[in-house]
């Protein structure tokens, strides 16, 4: 049974994934792992010693049952086929039943123990005035860890006695677990750590007998091996030798015999476990697995195969660059039971003070040998399936490492796992997706790879990120108690939403899988390797980031590369000197911030009266795993820089008379009035004095916060944070739910529908501007660019974002309680589908630079938009204390309109808004120009886009706000392009 555990359950430990994936009662919530050891309903001492030796008289029938399966004698229960382990005859069934009634009895005695301690748990926790069950991720008093220790150390010698009577499977089993620190107790470790090598060897006279078999009685002429071997596992052992013709050294490997069919044994019983679990536990149907192992463990019986699986492994990474070194086979010395090999001096990882004595470098191995794995599974598609720490050692041989002491050594490729082209790139889309915290690119890694449940997509996204982060032995208990205290304030958070909701917090549902990608099985087992070794050489490594570079590089080869951007994409409508000047300097300016990778894609526009392009100018990629060129119609989502159609929207109904900006907003839509908001007028609204800047409801879910219906209703019910009027804060998303639900109340219709027909038709920028984008449009997903969160940027950014802005403003790249606080998660198509008036408006740079120039003055003082007066009403700036800020709040310097901000140009004014990292348009009246750069990238205070602001401000001779560019003024730009 512990087989379930290690490779499906300790990898997914936290959160939803894991409730969708593991069996009920073996999740293991930052609890030791064999303190869930309890799958069966609760029966008395009897009726379970009774059901455990029913398992055992029924291993036969359930054995045929299983290989009737593999044959297809069988017909499985529903539509998804599968294979079960080799077919047996009778002489082996009934060879299995002595092995069967060892592992039951040994399973039950073991489960015994541990309900028996979880009884005593429970009593002492009500003596300590505590609930008897503990929490998920609840942590433990010391009195409650004492007990559960001292059942660790009476049941690890228990099961490494189980290990060594069995053998085969299980000690793989056995070697999987005690690579785990960070999650398996100590005890554990301490009694599985010497099955790494620690095997009981085949005699020699059985050695010999197979070299004889496999290479003809003659072989001692040719071949000398040494009688002691250097280490025993499961299928094999290895023993130095060297050839007698050349003198050179050898590894020998050699097959115990009878372990092919001990194997097959092995795989029955791990087949009827999953059987009985089925039987039990309906929703719980792992047959999946049984036949992807059953499949695989052939495969390690045949050293031919190895042999071809050494030198394709060895020939990738040599390709790729990647400092390792694998064993090469000798040619005529391969045959299916016997192996001949490059001798790799070396020593196991795991021997740390080892590393240390030859001047090891732990996190550069550590890089080495992630990157290694990376290459071979999202890359090359082909991989060790079966890792475990004992074959990962370091080189000590200076011809082979060529003087370099980090340099690891990969053995034992006997089980390999080849993806096909498809699933390659399903698994390198999760990687990226997950390091990324691209929602949109989960949910499509996942369906790619055949999972079919019910899921919450940013909770998965969190726990995929915890899942492939790496933690050091030294901080394991520090992030125990670090997650526990998160989902304690996470259910404390959701208790109390629910209490102000009137009702009480239902228990969550279990979402079981439809469908399981057997592939899945043996890409965590490489991460749970990984992470385990990582954790036992107490070294930080990022692991996620590892595996997305190679996860990246594949997602981007496999675009045609006729298909991927090659330059500089420009258009203008211009032909005057000086507008030629602009665009010239505008394509040399994107190309070289592409040369220096300072952006990933870029477009910038300039329009002038009528909506006439200056300038219009493209450059860069739709995303950080897409390198399709960006083209001048590509949808960005520009964020805040959308909200200033919200807000001429709600001026434009203005002018018709439906409400005056004194009017307080209750006397058009009463349901607002609500909850101390009587006062709160339009103007409080479009100034972000209204007091609801953090309304937000808490642990809603996606589908409630892109309801635009349900979102209004929630803002008409809360609570402000201050009385209406009183305070300036910058209302992030309710600015866009206040305004949507006044537009519905007073014109009927719905603020997307009013910005389309008044604003999008009359400029003429239909198909390139969206709040909401329709269903046919998102179809083509080569009109969208991905947002990519860069938090970090270069070290000079960094150096300066530290001067510039304190902690509280840095940009969150994932809020699992606020879904859309997460920029990534805009790349989701229902959330570009949505309406989100204040955040999610998908726009091109021409079109949303024509939108700002709509709202310049022509010769009678109207705008194309605006009449005169509401004109110059709509750029009063608020004379106010200073506002409040936050992370959000692109322009905290810049003043207050009527729903835009204020900038100073120096010999004139302009207004306008920036979006979250990047992304901005704004208008300069006096000239007559609207301009809009949009980027996915997102940088907090990111320097391309103030550096494009400050080369077109330039060209009209006007100062750049330092509110738009930040520290990049105009002698920065002169430098730069000078160089």
């Amino acid at each position: 049974m512990p087989e379930v555990t290690n490779d499906h359950i300790d990898t997914r430990l936290q959160g939803s994934f894991e409730q969708q994936i593991a069996p009920q009662e073996f999740r293991l919530q930052s609890a030791p792992i064999l303190r869930q050891f309890s799958f069966a309903p609760r029966y008395g001492p009897v009726s379970l010693v009774r059901r455990c030796c029913a398992a055992v008289a029924l291993t036969a029938t359930a054995a045929g049952a299983v290989s009737g399966l593999a044959t297809g004698a069988v017909e499985p229960a529903d539509d998804r086929q599968f294979s079960g382990p080799p077919r047996l005859n009778v002489m082996e069934i009934l060879a299995a039943l002595p092995r069967a009634a060892v592992l039951y009895t040994s399973v039950f005695l073991v489960w015994w123990d541990y309900r028996r301690v979880r009884k005593r748990a429970h009593r002492k926790r009500v003596q300590l005035g505590l609930r008897p069950k503990a929490e998920a991720g609840e942590q433990e008093p010391p009195e409650v860890e004492a007990l559960w220790e001292a059942a660790h150390k009476n049941n690890a010698p228990k099961v490494r006695r189980l290990v060594d009577r069995l053998g085969g499977l299980w000690v793989k089993v056995g070697q999987y677990l005690s690579s785990r620190p960070d999650v398996v107790p100590m005890a554990y470790i301490g009694s599985l750590s010497s099955l790494q090598d620690g095997i009981a060897a085949s005699p020699w006279k059985q050695v010999v007998a197979t070299l004889n078999n496999e290479f003809g009685a003659s072989w001692p002429t040719r071949l000398h091996v040494e009688e002691e071997p250097l280490a025993a596992a499961s299928v094999a052992q290895v023993h130095r030798g060297w050839l007698r013709d050349d003198g050179s050294r050898v590894a020998v490997k050699v097959q115990h015999r009878g372990v092919d069919a001990q194997m097959r044994l092995d795989l029955v019983n791990f087949a009827v476990l999953i059987e009985l679990l089925r039987r039990f536990e309906p929703d719980q149907d792992w047959r999946p697995v049984v036949s992807e192992w059953s499949s695989a463990v052939t495969q390690e019986l045949d050293f031919q195969k190895e042999a071809e699986n050494l030198r394709e492994v060895a020939g990738n990474l040599q390709r790729a660059g990647i400092k390792a070194v694998v064993p090469m086979p000798r040619d005529g010395w391969v045959t299916r039971k016997a192996l001949l090999m490059d001798f790799c001096s070396g020593f196991p990882a795991r021997e740390s003070s080892r590393l240390d004595d030859i001047g090891v470098d732990r996190g550069l191995f550590m890089q080495r040998v992630c990157a290694a794995f990376a290459v071979q599974i999202h890359e090359d598609g082909f991989f060790n399936a079966d890792p475990h720490p004992g074959n990962v050692h370091v080189s000590t041989d200076p011809v082979q490492n060529k003087g370099d002491p980090s340099v690891p050594i990969l053995l034992d490729y006997g089980l390999t796992k080849r993806f096909d082209p498809k699933m390659r790139l399903a698994f390198a889309r999760l990687m990226h997706a997950s390091e990324a915290a691209d929602v949109d690119g989960l949910e499509r890694a996942l369906e790619d790879m055949g999972f079919i449940f019910e899921r919450e997509p940013l909770e998965d996204l969190a726990n995929m990120r915890r899942l492939f982060t790496a933690t050091p032995k030294s901080q394991v208990s520090q992030r125990r108690r670090e997650r526990a205290e998160e989902q304690r304030a996470e259910r404390a958070a959701k208790e109390a939403a629910a209490a102000e909701e009137g009702h009480a917090s239902a228990p969550r549902r279990k979402r079981p899988v439809e469908a399981w990608p057997s592939e899945l099985v043996f890409f965590l087992r490489v991460t749970g390797l990984l992470k385990g070794l990582a954790a036992s050489l107490d070294v930080s490594v990022d692991y996620m980031g590892l595996m997305a570079q190679a996860a990246r590089r594949a997602l981007r080869k496999a675009v045609p590369t006729s298909e991927r951007a090659t330059g500089v994409f420009s258009e203008g409508e211009g032909s005057s000197l000086a507008e030629a000047k602009l665009q010239l300097r505008l394509e040399k300016l994107l190309a070289h911030l592409q040369s220096e990778g300072a952006i990933r894609g870029m477009q910038v526009s300039v329009a002038g009266p009528d909506g006439k392009l200056l300038a219009s100018v493209c450059a860069g990629e739709l995303g950080v795993a897409d390198p399709r060129p960006v083209k001048p119609d590509t949808l960005f989502c520009v964020f805040s820089a959308g909200k200033p159609l919200c807000a001429v929207a709600a001026l434009q109904l203005a002018e018709k008379g439906q409400y005056k900006l004194q009017d307080v907003v209750r006397l058009h839509w009463p349901e607002f009035g609500a909850n101390g908001k009587e006062a709160c007028t339009v103007e409080d609204v479009l100034r972000h004095r209204a007091g609801l800047a953090s309304a937000l409801p808490p642990y809603a879910s996606i589908d409630k916060l892109l309801d635009m219906d349900a979102m209004t209703e929630f803002v008409a019910n809360a609570i402000p944070d201050c009385m209406p009027g009183t305070k300036t804060a910058y209302h992030y998303l309710t600015f866009g739910w206040i305004l949507a639900g006044l537009v519905k109340a007073t014109s009927g219709d719905a603020i997307d529908e009013v910005i389309q027909s008044n604003i999008v038709s009359m400029l003429g920028v239909s198909g390139e501007m969206y709040l909401g984008v329709p269903t046919k449009v998102l179809a083509d997903d080569s009109r969208f660019a991905s947002v990519e969160v860069n938090l970090h940027g270069s070290q000079q950014q960094q150096q300066r974002r530290a001067e510039e802005r304190s902690s509280s403003t840095t940009m969150p790249l994932l809020e699992t309680s606020r879904p859309l606080l997460s920029p990534a998660l805009f790349n989701m198509r229902r959330v570009r589908e949505a309406r989100v008036p204040a955040a999610n408006v998908h726009c091109s740079a021409r079109a949303l630079a024509r939108f700002y120039a709509g709202l310049g003055p022509g010769r009678d003082g109207n705008s194309a938009l605006l009449q005169a007066s509401m004109l110059q009403e709509f750029q009063q700036p608020l004379h106010a204390a200073a506002h409040s800020s936050d992370a959000f709040d692109q322009t905290p310097d810049a003043g207050f309109g009527l729903g835009i901000r204020l900038f100073d140009f120096g010999t004139c004014h302009g207004f306008g808004h920036a979006g979250l990292g990047g992304s901005v348009g704004f208008a300069v009246p006096q000239l007559g120009i609207g301009v809009a750069v949009t980027v996915n990238r997102l940088e907090v205070n990111g320097e391309a886009p103030g550096r494009v602001i400050s080369a077109i401000c330039e060209e009209f001779g006007i100062t750049p706000p330092a509110s738009l560019v930040g520290s990049w003024s105009k002698s920065h730009v002169a430098q730069h392009e000078q160089a």
